[in-house]
């Protein structure tokens, strides 16, 4: 990982994680999606449609808040695999906004805490609120935006980690 950290694919990286890597790409950043990787290119092929619709419709539910994401399929290793990449706008000198608890306890997500439940109940979906770098803080007014775009599904949601006694759901529901 050490020589992918610095360059990826010719393009240069901006950070990574346990899930993905994520590269710059003229004024776009591109995460690529390390579990979709597979030979079998029409699995990656519905991978992406699978995310582009889950993101979709966490755009429909919670508009602004969102970041807009295209979910597509590339070729990796010399086309010996694929992958799906995550496609966003690119931020400038971002700050982020740290959630250290689920969307009742945080109140700057009190001002889309509606939509995150209705979406949470209808559809089963929520975006992961708790990581570091997952929203961002939109100057100047301070509003939020939503910028892990990949969708917790309910399996994950249903999971517990870390000998917590609450499922993931739960924790991001308090």
């Amino acid at each position: 990982l050490s020589r992918v950290s610095k360059n990826a694919g010719g393009l240069p990286v901006l950070g990574h994680g346990s899930e993905q890597i994520v590269m710059a790409d003229g004024n776009d950043v591109i995460k690529l999606l390390f579990n979709t990787i597979s030979p079998d290119e029409a699995r990656t092929n519905e991978e992406a449609r699978k995310l582009q619709t889950e993101a979709d419709i966490c755009q429909e539910y919670l508009k602004d808040y969102w970041m807009p994401t295209t979910f597509e399929t590339v070729e990796i290793a010399n086309g010996s695999r694929h992958a799906v990449i995550a496609r966003q706008e690119r931020l400038v000198d971002p700050t982020f906004y740290i959630a250290s608890a689920g969307i009742k306890a945080s109140p700057k997500l009190q001002d889309t805490a509606e939509n995150l439940l209705r979406l949470h109940r209808e559809v089963g979906l929520l975006p992961d609120l708790l990581g570091p770098d997952n929203i961002e803080i939109i100057p100047p007014d301070g509003s939020l935006r939503q910028i892990d775009t990949i969708p917790v599904r309910p399996s994950v949601l249903a999971e517990t980690a870390n000998g917590r006694q609450m499922t993931n759901g739960e924790l991001l529901l308090q």
